[in-house]
């Protein structure tokens, strides 16, 4: 049982460990100063060793792409960098992106950029099979540009986790793990949250405090691909777990280890007094993203997902193709109709979104918005419905909302 002031959210928990953070973040710098960061999922090849499952892919790989043909679509990411005087974050995935033989001469194409002036970090997402001290020894000598490595696991316990992912990856994934840790690579871990998993999630902050992960990003499971509807978890399951994840929270971000609740997860609805709070230190200035207690879906706001053959989505969990970035210029994909209806997405909201505190107040809606449209298109086709585990009632709850976010002006 957490002690009630661990769980308990204050304005001054909150500013003293921004500060701190704030204090260890690395400039990013460049020809310019970044007027924002704009994130680039880029997934750059099909092949993989695990069939899990709950992978998105439920086809036959498709033939990676040329390096030439990487490099045409890095040029034109780039170049919009450029264009809006932004930041990079590039997140190279597949697939398993350290099963590409030739992934080194697109890093170095990347730091080559970053060499001219182009501020920008490379992450990477493995399932850890793949991490070889030839691996490891490659991402120091890019540590001008390296990021986190992120390291999927979806079980703190090894018959969970290799239940879904396959035998031997559940040690493949750890040891991954703390051999980048003891080489000094930041790490990452990512969980897809599953009723087969469900039961095992609370082991998952401890384990990762135990394996050097500063990091932890729980998401809820997309019925796309070889996902099924049937192992999402239920609404009152999600509400259970999240609240308990979100006082967990408190305890382990004094020990250096951060669950992602600023997400279009519906975290603010487990820690509202956490989202209010965190809400008004963005409004006071630069809020680390550590700390960050929900956000509304940015999907054609500050980011793209590339798949393997060069089709551009909103989202990797929202696979609507609106372009491909080998015929198409970058800012002709960012005009997209879709990209468009998804950045006025208020005003094309339905059912109890639309008297929902959360949509309807300017302030608050930076929190929400609709929740996940990928959750509400994946099970009803409509991507502005509401999101189908929401559980919060508007008719009831916001008075109550407001009145707490007047408490913390702070």
């Amino acid at each position: 049982m957490l002690r009630n002031e661990e769980q308990q959210a204050t304005p001054e928990f909150f500013e003293a460990l921004n500060a701190k953070l704030m204090s260890t973040l690395p400039t990013l710098e460049g020809a310019w100063k970044p007027r924002f960061v704009f994130g680039l999922q880029w997934h750059i090849t099909d092949r993989c060793n695990l069939r899990c499952k709950h992978c998105y892919i439920d086809r036959a790989p498709r033939r990676d792409l040329s390096l030439q043909d990487l490099l045409v679509i890095l040029d034109k990411f780039c170049a919009a960098l450029r264009g809006w005087q932004a930041a990079g974050r590039i997140v190279l995935g597949g697939g398993e992106p350290f099963m590409r033989p030739d992934l080194w001469e697109l890093v170095e194409a990347i730091s080559a950029y970053h060499q001219r002036g182009y501020p920008l970090r490379v992450d990477f997402m493995t399932n850890g099979s793949f991490v070889t001290d030839q691996v490891i020894q490659q991402l120091r000598t890019y540590r001008g540009i390296l990021g986190v490595v992120q390291v999927s696991l979806d079980g703190s316990h090894e018959e969970v986790h290799d239940s879904i992912r396959g035998p031997g990856s559940f040690v493949a994934a750890c040891s991954a793990l703390k051999r980048l840790r003891d080489a000094g690579v930041p790490t990452a871990i990512h969980f897809v949250l599953t009723r087969r998993n469900l039961s095992d999630v609370d082991g998952l902050l401890e384990l990762s405090a135990e394996l050097g992960a500063s990091r932890v990003t729980v998401s809820r499971l997309v019925p796309l691909g070889r996902a099924e509807a049937s192992d999402m978890v239920t609404t009152d399951e999600l509400r259970e777990c999240w609240t308990r994840l979100a006082a967990m929270a408190y305890v382990y971000r004094r020990r250096g280890v951060f669950l992602a609740t600023g997400r279009c997860d519906l975290w603010h609805l487990a820690d509202l007094e956490g989202a209010l709070i965190t809400l008004r230190l963005r409004k006071k200035g630069f809020l680390s993203p550590l700390l960050a207690v929900g956000q509304r879906c940015p999907a054609g706001i500050n980011g793209l997902t590339v798949d393997v053959d060069g089709t551009v989505y909103p989202c990797r969990r929202l696979p609507i193709p609106i372009g491909n970035l080998l015929q198409d210029e970058f800012f002709t994909v960012w005009l997209n109709p879709l990209l468009n209806d998804l950045r006025r997405r208020g005003q094309l909201l339905k059912g109890k979104c639309r008297k929902c505190v959360f949509a309807t107040e300017e302030d608050l809606s930076v929190l929400c918005l609709g929740g996940s449209p990928c959750q509400a298109y994946a099970t009803g086709g409509d991507l502005f419905a509401p999101d189908p585990n929401c559980w919060f009632d508007p008719s009831e709850g916001n008075e109550k909302v407001i009145v707490k976010w007047r408490q913390n002006s702070f």
